[in-house]
Formats: C-alpha cells, structure tokens, sequence
C-alpha cells in the first residue's frame, strides 16, 4: 500500500472513530476536559504510528490500545500531582469491561441487522423511516395513511419481534 494510500486510510479511519475513542477514553477517566486532552494525544500517537497499523485489521482495538496507554500516562502524570492515586490494574480493568460492553453491542448490531432482514418489507420501510430517516409517526401516519395509533402497535409489534430474534440469536451462540 502507498504512503498516501496509508495516510488517507488511517486519516479516514481516525474520523470515524473519534467519538467512540473519547467514549472509551471517557469510560476510564470521567473527565472531560481530560477526556478531550488525551483522545488529541492518542490521535498524535496513532499518526506517529500509522505505518504499524496493518489495513484489514481491526483498528478500533488498535486505536484503543494506544487510548488506553495514554490514559494511564495521564493518569501517572496526574498522580505525581495529586493526592488521588489511580492504580494500573484499575484502569486496565476499566478499559477491559469497556472493551467487552463494546463487543457484546457490536455483536447485538450484527444479530439486529440481520434479524431486520427478516422483518417483512413493510416493517423494514417503517422502521427505516422512523429510526434512520427519523419521521416522526405523524409524518409517517400522513404520508402512509396508517393511524397514529396503528403506527404505535406497529413498531411495538416490531421492536418485540426484533428483541426476540436477536435474543434467540445471542442464546444459540452461547
């Protein structure tokens, strides 16, 4: 891969990950000026480190595990200022539990997807234009002809049939 090839991957890569990093990062200090501080030090880590990152690979661990030094690297810094102390086995461990929350909803989205595809073509349309169109029932009661109130039993039937799948799913992947 060229270096602009490279470059222009980790700058993309860096975009659409940003707020998922400060999450992270968030999640092990909850400070958000700190927060803010240490995902722009992360960003100049992950540029400094661009030609290490291997395309295909999952970046967002990649890019977290540079999250989760530079935290601990604040927080050492911190430490020595401070009278409150963060032990390093406290923040991996905060930093593990997020990874695995993370995991667990990656995962919930794939079953999601595709237990969407098994919706009839009607409820993917509904669900479409409330959840990523973002109509509200009205418009989509004006523009359907459907009720307000046959909308609501609509996406009520809809969301229980999506949980249930996406359950049974998780169930038999245990």
């Amino acid at each position: 891969m060229s270096d602009d090839t490279q470059e222009n991957l980790i700058r993309d890569l860096v975009a659409q990950y940003q707020r998922q990093l400060l999450f992270f990062i968030f999640g092990i200090y909850p400070n958000h000026d700190a927060a803010e501080d240490i995902l722009q030090e992360t960003n100049k880590i992950i540029w400094t480190k661009r030609d290490e990152f291997q395309p295909g690979s999952n970046f967002l661990a990649w890019a977290r595990t540079i999250a989760k030094f530079q935290t601990l690297s604040y927080l050492k810094t911190r430490n020595s200022k401070s009278w409150l102390h963060f032990d390093s086995n406290v923040v991996y461990e905060l930093a593990r539990k997020l990874e695995d929350r993370d995991s667990l909803i990656e995962g919930r989205k794939t079953y999601l997807e595709q237990c969407m595809s098994l919706l009839a073509e009607k409820d993917q349309e509904l669900v479409l234009r409330k959840y990523e169109l973002q109509e509200t029932n009205r418009e989509i009661s004006r523009e359907t002809g459907r009720s307000e109130g046959g909308l609501k039993q609509a996406f009520l039937r809809i969301r229980r049939l999506l949980r249930v799948c996406v359950e049974r799913k998780e169930a038999a992947a245990e």
